[in-house]
């Protein structure tokens, strides 16, 4: 039986400071999912064991925002619950938590972070630290649920969502000013011009010494005890009743980046045969009709559905022209997704026009709908894609 929720972080720290983040947490029963950062002292290997129910070592990818597709896939759950490793959640969060699912109407939720500073007593008030939402609380769901792997938007989902009142507590401004400006140059690099409130996102958030007109606010009581014990750690991690220590299990970064969205394919992993569905192919002129094209991916690696993902695959048919003056051309992107060795089918239309004379064609864009599933397109999988054109004058 899956677990309701997991719970799932990358971590560098050490572990009696995760077993910190995860107490205010407890009542949940989360499945626990670590990743750890196989740069780490090794003698926190067994500390993370005692606290979790699945480790694993990964290679630093070079953004830790890469990751975390191949992590979703890694959690049993039927929602997730994500933190970062400089995060520890207010003592009321977990009973929100778990009303937020019990109700059962939305599929995500977004988590208000309080960036604590200038320590651990307070924490800044005004825009844009405050609120500060991040989606943290998902459906493990692939149809409702995509990571766009970029820095500050790791992660996007569908449908109703909710905004919680507890928040977590944000420990990164806690460090020196030279750490974090370190930071503010390596996020800067990876995602420039990134502007919040006419400057570097990056700097607004990472550097708030530079501003004049801070505001901070008290951390409530009632959270003070446990942002107290998530920054200085006493209590060793503890194996949890009934679960023996996790296993570990060292996991490639190949296999990490193939789950990325800003992977990079090669040509083997385009490889596609095309079947036209439709066996009547007559044109009236100035009709609009469909043609239904069914795709089949012989590549290596899943393609991406929607627009918005990446990398794009789509099919295309060249401008050349074709009985009475017809020209079709259309280069569109997949509307669904599907996992290598399985196989969906999607159903998409679009019209294809006869142009009158002295006209001439161009790619038209249009809706499509999946019959099938929005899991990824693998190899072997096939699904029924559109083509067509309309006049251009």
């Amino acid at each position: 039986m899956n677990p309701e929720v997991s719970y799932c972080s990358l971590v560098n720290s050490p572990p009696e400071q995760v077993a910190a983040t995860l107490a205010p947490l407890r009542s949940l029963d989360p499945e626990v999912v670590l990743a750890v950062d196989d740069r780490v002292d090794s003698a926190w290997i067994d500390g993370y064991r005692q606290i979790a129910d699945r480790v694993f070592l990964v290679s630093y990818p070079g953004s830790f925002a890469r990751t975390y597709a191949w992590l979703r896939e890694q959690c049993a759950g039927r929602w997730i619950l994500q933190l970062d490793a400089d995060e520890v959640p207010a003592p009321g969060l977990a009973a929100e938590v778990a009303a937020t699912i019990a109700a059962g109407d939305v599929t995500h939720a977004w988590i208000r972070c309080r960036w604590l500073y200038p320590d651990a007593h307070s924490y800044l008030a005004p825009w844009p630290w405050r609120p500060d939402y991040s989606l943290r609380l998902l459906r493990n769901d692939p149809a409702v649920v995509r990571f766009p792997a970029q820095m500050h938007a790791t992660v996007a989902a569908i449908g109703p969502k909710r905004y919680l009142r507890e928040p977590l507590y944000h420990a990164d401004l806690l460090t020196d000013v030279a750490a974090r400006e370190r930071k503010h140059a390596r996020y800067e690099a990876g995602r420039p011009g990134f502007v919040i409130d006419g400057l570097s996102l990056n700097e607004v958030y990472y550097l708030p010494e530079r501003r004049s007109d801070l505001r901070m606010l008290p951390v409530p009581e009632e959270d003070a005890g446990a942002v107290a014990a998530f920054l200085e750690p006493s209590l060793l991690p503890r194996r949890r009743e009934a679960r023996p220590p996790a296993s570990v299990a060292h996991v490639a970064l190949d296999e990490i980046v193939a789950r990325s969205e800003h992977r990079e394919l090669g040509e083997d992993d385009y490889r596609a045969s095309l079947t036209l569905l439709d066996d009547d192919l007559r044109l009236v002129a100035r009709e609009w009709r469909t043609f239904d094209v069914e795709v089949r991916n012989l590549g290596t690696t899943q393609w991406p559905g929607g627009l918005d993902a990446r990398p794009q695959t789509a099919s295309a048919t060249a401008g050349s022209p074709s009985a009475a003056g017809t020209r079709r051309a259309c280069r569109r992107a997949s509307a669904a997704r599907c996992a290598p060795a399985q196989a969906r089918s999607s159903r998409s239309r679009c019209s294809v026009r006869r142009p009158s004379a002295g006209t001439r064609s161009r790619s038209t864009s249009c809706t499509s709908t999946c019959a099938g599933s929005a899991a990824p397109y693998g190899r072997g999988s096939t699904y029924a894609r559109r083509r067509g054109a309309r006049p251009e004058r």
